[in-house]
């Protein structure tokens, strides 16, 4: 324990900064994270949870918004590589590093969010086909169902 630091300020341990960075880079380490209430960008301090709920409950997202969606997903990961090599290399105390690791999960569930606003139209246009061919496949079903209510078992 170093002497300069209260108790509840002694530095992370190399042993404790593993295991916060395990956690970063576990698969659902957003989960029960919220999206951090505002970020810096390029020295713009930008309202990130209130502009990512906007692009996800938007109703007919249009290509500008999925361009914005890529631009602040690129801007996101590069803020979030910039606090994770704070993770790794400088000294803090454990609460710090946990602060760290709830911003970091914040920002990897704006992206998983913005990711679903960048490929929306895609999403659209892959569920029309499903549930066309779902309809086909109905028809298809009542025909033959109806062909065998009037005896008919030839194709």
């Amino acid at each position: 324990m170093n002497s300069k630091l209260k108790p509840d300020q002694d530095l992370l341990t190399e042993e404790e900064r593993q295991h916060i960075l395990s956690h970063v880079h576990s698969v659902f380490s957003w989960v029960g994270n919220l999206i951090p209430d505002r970020e810096m960008f390029d020295n713009t301090e930008i309202e990130l949870r209130n502009v990512v709920f906007k692009l996800r409950t938007k109703k007919g997202t249009t290509e500008d918004d999925r361009e914005l969606a890529r631009f602040l997903i690129d801007k996101i990961k590069m803020r979030k590589g910039e606090l994770e090599s704070r993770l790794k290399h400088d000294p803090m105390t454990l609460s710090t590093a946990k602060q760290l690791l709830d911003e970091i999960s914040g920002l990897v569930k704006a992206i998983n969010d913005l990711h679903d606003v960048e490929t929306s139209e895609d999403l659209l246009q892959r569920k029309g086909a499903i549930m066309s061919g779902v309809v086909d496949d109905e028809k298809r079903w009542q025909k033959y169902l109806k062909r065998l209510k009037m005896g008919e078992t030839t194709e």
